[in-house]
């Protein structure tokens, strides 16, 4: 009687640890999902930058030659923002 006693102690344990174990697993999978989330967004967001300035400089070379003129970063970063925007518009469409 003793004897059962302590079997089902120790399997009542050996559940609970094992139970414990499923948790952190699982806590460390949702961490490491968020976290490569995180990256994968930041990674994104850094070529979008990388690539709206390469977009602007060269926009401003053309619009330079174009014109004849000298035409100011603002100028083409703006005409380059509203690109873009019409871009994010028609891809989330």
């Amino acid at each position: 009687k003793e004897a059962n006693k302590i079997i089902e102690k120790a399997n009542a344990e050996a559940s609970r640890s094992s139970q414990e174990i499923i948790d952190l697993a699982h806590k460390e999978i949702v961490d490491m999902r968020e976290k490569a989330h995180k990256e994968i967004s930041n990674a994104k967001n850094e070529a979008m930058k990388e690539l709206h300035d390469e977009i602007v400089d060269v926009a401003i070379d053309a619009s330079s030659k174009v014109l004849s003129r000298e035409v100011t970063k603002k100028d083409n970063s703006k005409i380059v923002d509203d690109f873009i925007k019409d871009l994010d518009k028609n891809e989330n469409k």
